[in-house]
């Protein structure tokens, strides 16, 4: 991949800085994913981080010891390594996100360490500052995240047909996922991972067709919520797949609901969040 301009911000993609760190993620259909920024790689912490002019970016590859630990310890060395920046998008893949490890499941174990790094960080204003996220399964055994940020203060968004999910009951664990439904910056919108859920519970369990079309329909009601009118488009749309032989499914009902059309469509083989889950759809918007 060749490399970007010096202070390009808008061009980073999910994926990997110099082919170091791989996501465990494999594409299904379309172009692989990655990001490069030129500029000196630091060492801060855990992570490896790039600066640019305006922007700042970085990946991390942690071996686990138990998901809250190093969830919380790899999220302590981003707020520290990003001081001075706004945190936009954060892209996460929890090794086995479904597996329960002690009766307890590796999503809400990460969700757990994140929520206090979040909260030691930030304090008890700590959802100001969730940006844009998403976590799916990874085949690797290491946790693994990528990020980007600015100097620019962004705007963080939610879906008004869905509960925030920093403010989920605890049905669905310890402590919620710390993020926002969407973050705009400039013209950019960064979209978090969207699933089938309307207030915090699943919709269509089982039903991969109606799944498909409750997160679609979620992009657009928080699309409309970031750019009134939803006037722009999509750059990027990746679309998580829990079966690859859905693939030719999902692919033609994305191709058909989604009438805005996009620059750059993947779909990759991914474990949800949720068990329950089938599809996770998240995108990058540009405002008109």
């Amino acid at each position: 991949m060749a490399e970007l301009e010096q202070g390009d911000l808008w061009s980073v993609r999910l994926g990997e800085v110099s082919n170091a760190v791989s996501s465990g993620v494999p594409v299904l259909s379309g172009e692989a994913v990655g990001f490069a920024v030129s500029g000196t790689v630091m060492q801060r912490g855990r992570w490896r981080m790039v600066e640019t002019e305006t922007g700042i970016f970085g990946c991390v590859e942690a071996p686990v010891s138990g998901l809250a630990e190093t969830g919380a310890d790899v999220y302590r060395d981003l707020f520290l390594g990003t001081s001075g920046w706004h945190l936009y998008r954060i892209w996460n893949f929890v090794p086995a996100i479904n597996r329960e490890v002690g009766g307890f499941e590796n999503y809400r174990a990460f969700c757990l360490g994140r929520h206090e790094a979040f909260r030691e960080h930030f304090g008890e204003n700590s959802v100001r500052f969730m940006p844009a996220a998403s976590a799916v399964g990874t085949e690797g055994a290491s946790l693994v995240a990528w990020f980007v940020g600015g100097k620019t203060p962004p705007r963080h968004v939610e879906n008004p047909d869905q509960v925030p999910a920093y403010s989920y009951p605890e049905i669905h664990g310890p402590r919620p996922p710390s993020f926002s439904r969407a973050t705009v910056t400039g013209r950019r919108v960064y979209v978090a991972g969207t699933s089938s859920i309307r207030g915090h519970e699943t919709v269509a369990r089982g039903n991969l067709a109606a799944q498909v079309g409750v997160t679609l329909e979620n992009l657009e009601r928080v699309l409309n919520e970031a750019a009134p009118g939803g006037a722009g488009e999509v750059q990027e749309m990746n679309v998580y797949l829990r079966r690859a032989e859905d693939l030719s499914t999902v692919e033609a009902l994305v191709q058909e609901k989604w009438r805005r059309g996009c620059g750059k469509l993947t779909f990759l083989r991914a474990d949800i969040c949720r068990a329950e889950l089938d599809v996770e759809i998240e995108t990058v918007f540009c405002v008109s």
